[in-house]
């Protein structure tokens, strides 16, 4: 058993309540018998009229000596919950969306193949290739492109006839 000094403030969790509540050492009691020796302490929690005295061994709740215990433990299980809570959650993912992925963890292109792979939409053996985008023109190109595309635009008639069409700068 820990040994505890009058006056001396211990940190209590308690069991039935998600609270942590101060109490006092008031009284050590030592008592010599035939048996041996046995210390009692006493503690208070509380002030004035609603102040209340019981044995230490009697208090439903973890003990701390000091509040920076507790509070590492608090950080610990809340931690330790969570974790728990995140692991749950990622083994159900995995179980109910096989081939979803995280943002930042697979590409969405190389998502799709994969799941294309993994529901057999292909001959056995086949392989799928990714398309690769193309790469994004520089801002000031792009007006010239689209120009240009403008430019070279040919229309096929019905009847055979090529038809270079040139569309106005502006719309």
């Amino acid at each position: 058993m820990t040994a505890y000094k009058i006056g001396q403030l211990i940190y209590v969790v308690l069991h039935d309540k998600n609270m942590v509540y101060p109490m006092q050492v008031t009284e050590i009691i030592n008592k010599q018998t035939l048996e041996g020796d046995t210390v009692t302490y006493m503690v208070a929690g509380g002030v004035g009229t609603d102040a209340s005295s019981m044995r230490i061994d009697q208090i439903n709740g973890e003990i701390f000596t000091t509040a920076k215990a507790v509070k590492e433990m608090l950080f610990e299980r809340a931690s330790s919950g969570i974790d728990q809570l995140i692991t749950n959650a990622m083994t159900k993912a995995k179980e109910w969306y096989p081939t979803a992925f995280e943002a930042g963890t697979m590409a969405a292109g190389t998502a799709a193949v994969k799941a294309l792979e993994h529901k057999s939409m292909h001959a056995p053996g086949q392989q799928i290739k990714a398309r690769t985008p193309k790469r994004a023109p520089e801002a000031g190109t792009l007006g010239d492109e689209l120009q240009q595309d403008s430019d070279d635009l040919t229309v096929q008639l019905d009847d055979g006839t090529t038809a270079r069409v040139k569309l106005p700068a502006t719309m």
